[in-house]
């Protein structure tokens, strides 16, 4: 008796538009003065555009931003996975595209993540947010990585993306290290050293099963094929 041997083709449909992971790399670099810094207190202030992330891309209801990664470059010494304590991650929608050397300013945020970062490879480091983040359509999205456990940091360096799209020397990004808490009169300085950032949305169901298509006539002395919706 021959076997029957079933080739199984699997066409797999997506219910949804929306991107599901967008990283923002451009102008590639790397800095060891951005998401931990070098000093005891650091801060990241950081902005990505609109058309970096997609037109529409985590905006309306239940479509926002649940978790964000970092990434740790290869020029690292320090031991990895490494704990960082006291993170505050928070995220607001804006129409500026730079950012200037001046105080800091906490205006308009929303706190999405507090709490330690555990770096535990190079390469991407997820971080799942508390509060997601929904975007504003045609708006931008600026970033402030707050570290606040007056610990000396040294020897984590981070992938970077330098300027923006539109400018490799676009001050897209601002940042204080220093051995004082930052406050609210604290000035930061502007930089091109904007961190490299992957933005996610996981989607409860990608695809599921439409049904099965079966051949059109069944002969058992050759393969069939059977397809699925």
């Amino acid at each position: 008796m021959k076997k029957l041997y079933n080739l199984i083709l699997l066409s797999l449909v997506c219910f949804s538009t929306k991107a599901q992971i967008v990283d923002i790399t451009v102008n590639p670099g790397y800095s060891g003065n951005i998401i931990a810094g070098q000093s005891n207190y650091h801060v990241s202030e950081s902005i990505y555009l609109d058309a970096e992330i997609g037109a529409g891309v985590f905006t309306g209801t239940g479509n926002g931003i649940t978790k964000i990664a970092f990434s740790v470059n290869s020029n690292t010494v320090a031991t990895l996975p490494l704990t960082v304590q006291s993170y505050t991650i928070s995220m607001k929608n804006t129409t500026a595209t730079t950012l200037a050397t001046g105080a800091n300013n906490t205006t308009g945020y929303t706190v999405v993540y507090t709490g330690p970062i555990t770096f535990s490879a190079l390469g991407w480091n997820n971080i799942i947010l508390t509060t997601p983040f929904v975007r504003t359509a045609g708006q931008n999205l600026q970033i402030k990585v707050q570290r606040d456990d007056n610990t000396a940091s040294s020897g984590l360096v981070f992938d970077a993306s330098v300027g923006n799209t539109t400018s490799s020397t676009a001050t897209t990004s601002r940042r204080y290290n220093n051995t004082t808490a930052i406050s609210g009169t604290t000035s930061m300085t502007a930089t091109v050293y904007r961190p490299a950032i992957r933005l996610i949305k996981p989607f409860a169901v990608d695809a599921d099963a439409l049904g099965f298509i079966n051949p059109y006539s069944s002969c058992y002395s050759s393969p069939q094929t059977v397809k699925v919706g």
